[in-house]
């Protein structure tokens, strides 16, 4: 194979000064990792409790075996050896946290989250609840909470005689909450949530609420009242502006809604309209008409109808599909309004929902132009950019919108923004919304309808079935000696500090908890979370740790707590962290460190800042781990050794990226990734690179494939141009776009068969609009469809070599080579391993040989 040179378009920064050669072909590799991965979990189940082995990377397929502690893809924590105490987790510089997935999708061959109808026993003074590490004495009179060590006495109805020779309960298999480490719990009304009014559309809400909850008999203050759950509702807020009409927007927008409430959607719908005017409509299956009521009140709006604006979207499918054609060509066909009262419309959406919960998906062209919360466009950003002013980019210029997000997440209401925009939105002040209430963003630039609405459509469907949970409320507690330092995604400022509250939660969304020794953060020594007992951990027990979600179920509207349980072994030797570290898991740590605090340090400083972390942690190896290898030799922990692949893949993210990027393309993808789980950010950091050409060569090696099966895998290669050859066809991947990249030497007969001609160079236009590839009545094109269908997780794009500006997107995504204004791994390498050979021998720290303004004890 001739490799291919990387363009000189895509070339970022060299190593300065002199270094050693180095073999990139030898370097350690995340895609040979991940190969190896899958092999050994291709045939065995992980065993939660039993296995000898690290947990599954997180885009590796298995079956996990629940034996008390959960699955890997509800819970994963970055070392899987917890220090004893905070000297050694500062020695160590690796970061403790646990990340949690509560609604990571299983496959089927696993066994299902159980289900408890009962109540569970909770501690009196932790309020942990009760789990497969308790223990129980006294005959079975008493269980002693894991968590902070409390003894407490058994419920009545709970208690069960122990087995003389296991102290195990009699109904130990019974109960799931005692086998497993993922449970559900059905709770009763004393865990609803109480009816909340939002202070930002006082007083008209208060008179729509279909109760006299907030008032006694005599018309004084009265206790708050419990809102009985109910199935997820979604409420559609489409722009009409004449400018979204005229653009396409507004009908993609209406096509994207067909498709999402189509069969298998979850819950009851509504849908609203926005302009200078607000629009609602009653979908009341009953009817035979539409009828659409108008506010033109903006400062203090309301929702003006409480019956038949949530309906089935089945019972009411010839209304929905009616009103969806008429929003575009009938009702706004002729519209000459120019301005967006988006934040008012927004208020009535919550208005509208304030008394269930649910989930707003909001439909945004421009940026909000009228009444409360209206944006001024910006000035040129290029003079911004590298500058002191560069963070006011990422902060919102009206503390409306965090205001508005705030009483979104205190109703249980999420707000996910799509946004198809042909200039600049501010989403750095519009994207709170979603930041603190669980919601998603998904952005399409230079909004073209041609090219965007298929995907767009796409998008919405997938974002309103990951919708698995509404109205949630989100605690983690462990262990004595251990406490809750922040999380991520960050509350909103005026929520508790203990609690997270999400309008909604995804099943792709992940929530991270930085832990220390000792109460520091956000507890006190007398916080509920924390089990006293100072700062250190005994090593002969193990630390537990565990997530309780509140929620009430999107499809079916009961309330229930999905609790999270995980026991690692304490240790006291440096070895025995850093081997049981978790690279993916520390990487998701760095990346929502730097890229939730883009407000508030230049990037390039939030950069300099993961080259010190991760050489902090290589440095702290050789000196604890490694002391007698000469320190001229380059030397990885083990469990640690693709760090800085994946730091200098966080660092080549668009959020943070060099050069010029637009703020919303910034603001967007820093949202992406400090949200995504695991195996969405890994993905991301370092996109998956297929050789789709090598699977027709295999067809040809083997003669004609008579079926469309995809039994061949096709190997994933390095993420670089020097793995590449112009003969190939090639998928790289990042989860937000999935380029199909075509060498200018392919074989005519492979793009017969996949376009249906033999060549696609110089043709104009080639691509730009196209979605998927032709479907072709042949064995390659049906197999190679099939593997995209499968892999291509983001917008799909065309690029030809030397020929499409999409190439440009490809390369970027290339992380391995020198690009984004960054090193190449190589170099990156080079880079760190000067500071840390510089540190060890000087004695001294990364940051100090570095010269960075990091806190101790980075």
């Amino acid at each position: 194979m001739t490799a291919i040179s990387q363009p000189p378009h895509s070339a970022g920064q060299r190593f300065q000064g002199l270094r050693s050669v180095i073999d990139n072909n030898i370097i350690p590799s995340p895609v040979h990792l991940n190969a190896a991965d899958v092999a050994q979990w291709a045939s065995e189940p992980y065993a939660t409790c039993e296995s000898e082995h690290a947990p599954p990377m997180a885009a590796t397929p298995h079956v996990a075996l629940d034996q008390g502690n959960s699955a890997p893809r509800f819970v994963r924590m970055t070392t899987y050896a917890m220090p004893k105490d905070s000297e050694l987790a500062t020695t160590c510089a690796i970061p403790i946290a646990a990340s949690f997935q509560p609604f990571a999708a299983q496959p089927p061959q696993e066994l299902p989250v159980p289900l408890v109808s009962y109540a569970v026993p909770r501690c009196e003074k932790c309020r942990g609840f009760v789990s497969a590490w308790c223990s129980f004495t006294d005959g079975g009179m008493r269980w002693k909470c894991n968590l902070c060590a409390h003894s407490n006495p058994i419920p009545e109805d709970y208690f069960s005689h122990l087995d003389p020779q296991t102290m195990r309960r009699a109904d130990h298999e019974q109960r799931p909450e005692l086998s497993y480490g993922t449970v559900d719990i059905d709770v009763s009304q004393e865990y609803w949530s109480t009816q909340y009014q939002p202070s930002v559309i006082e007083p008209q809400f208060a008179a729509l609420v279909k109760s006299t909850a907030g008032r006694d008999s005599v018309g004084g203050p009265s206790k708050p009242v419990a809102r009985p759950p109910v199935r997820l509702r979604t409420l559609f807020v489409i722009e009409t502006t004449a400018e979204a009409v005229e653009s396409g927007f507004t009908r993609a927008a209406c096509a994207a809604i067909r498709v999402a409430v189509s069969d298998g959607f979850m819950g009851d719908v509504g849908i609203m309209t926005y302009d200078k005017v607000l629009g609602f409509y009653i979908l009341d299956p009953q009817q035979t008409a539409l009828a659409m009521l108008v506010v033109s009140e903006l400062e203090e709006v309301f929702c003006p109808v409480s019956d038949g604006l949530f309906v089935d979207p089945l019972a009411s499918h010839h209304l929905i599909d009616k009103l969806l054609d008429d929003i575009p060509d009938r009702l706004f066909a002729q519209t000459t309004a120019r301005s967006s009262a988006f934040l008012p419309a927004t208020r009535a959406a919550l208005a509208a929902l304030a008394h269930t919960g649910g989930h707003v998906v909001s439909f945004i062209h421009s940026l909000p132009s009228l009444g409360p919360g209206t944006l001024t466009p910006r000035a040129d950003e290029s003079a911004m950019q590298g500058t002191s002013k560069e963070r006011e980019m990422f902060a919102p210029r009206d503390q409306a919108y965090a205001t508005l997000a705030d009483e979104c997440a205190r109703a249980g209401v999420g707000v996910s923004l799509v946004v198809g925009c042909r200039r600049w939105v501010d989403l750095g002040t519009l994207g709170v919304l979603s930041n603190y209430t669980g919601g998603e963003i998904a952005f399409y630039p230079t909004f073209a309808p041609e090219r965007d609405a298929v995907p767009m459509a796409r998008r919405v469907w997938s974002l309103t079935r990951n919708a698995r949970a509404y109205d949630c409320s989100v605690k983690v507690r462990c262990s004595k000696a251990l406490s809750v330092d922040s999380y991520s995604p960050m509350p909103p400022p005026s929520a508790p500090s203990d609690t997270l509250s999400l309008g909604v939660l995804r099943s792709d969304l992940a929530i991270q908890a930085t832990l220390s020794h000792g109460y520091s953060g956000l507890l006190s020594p007398l916080s509920p979370l924390t089990g006293g007992g100072g700062d250190t951990l005994d090593e002969r027990q193990p630390a537990y740790v565990q997530c309780a979600t509140l929620y009430t179920d999107a499809a079916t509207g009961n309330r229930r707590v999905r609790v999270i349980n995980l026991a690692v072994p304490v240790s006291g030797l440096a070895g025995n962290v850093f081997r049981g570290a978790d690279c993916e898991a520390v990487a998701l740590w760095l990346a929502r460190r730097t890229l939730t605090r883009t407000a508030q340090k230049p990037l390039q400083e939030l950069k300099d800042e993961i080259a010190e972390r991760a050489a902090s942690m290589m440095l702290a190896y050789r000196r604890n781990c490694a002391a007698a290898v000469a320190p001229s030799q380059l030397i990885l922990p083990d469990a640690l050794k693709t760090l800085p692949m994946l730091a200098l893949g966080i660092c080549k993210t668009k959020g943070v990226k060099g050069g010029t990027v637009n703020s919303d393309v910034r603001n967007a993808y820093a949202h992406l990734a400090a949200t995504w789980g695991l195996a969405a950010l890994m993905r991301h950091v370092y996109p998956r690179l297929l050789p789709l050409h090598h699977l027709a060569r295999h067809d040809a090696a083997d003669g004609e494939a008579t079926d469309d099966s995809v039994e061949v895998e096709v190997q994933a290669l390095r993420a670089g141009h020097s793995w590449m050859e112009a003969e190939g066809i090639y998928l790289l991947d990042n989860g937000v776009h999935s380029v199909l990249w075509i060498g200018y030497s392919v074989d005519p007969a492979l793009l017969q068969d996949l376009f249906g001609v033999p060549s696609v160079l110089g043709v104009p236009n080639w691509g730009r609009d196209t979605h998927a590839l032709p479907e072709l009545d042949n064995p390659t094109s049906r197999r190679i469809r099939a593997i995209i269908d499968c892999e291509a997780h983001g917008q799909l794009l065309f690029a030809r070599q030397n020929e499409d500006a999409n190439e440009v997107a490809f390369g970027d995504m290339l992380v391995e080579d020198s690009n984004n204004d960054g090193l190449s791994y190589v170099d990156y390498l080079c880079f760190l391993y000067k500071h840390i050979t510089a540190a060890l021998k000087g004695d001294t720290t990364v940051g100090q040989q570095m010269g960075f303004r990091a806190p101790v004890p980075w």
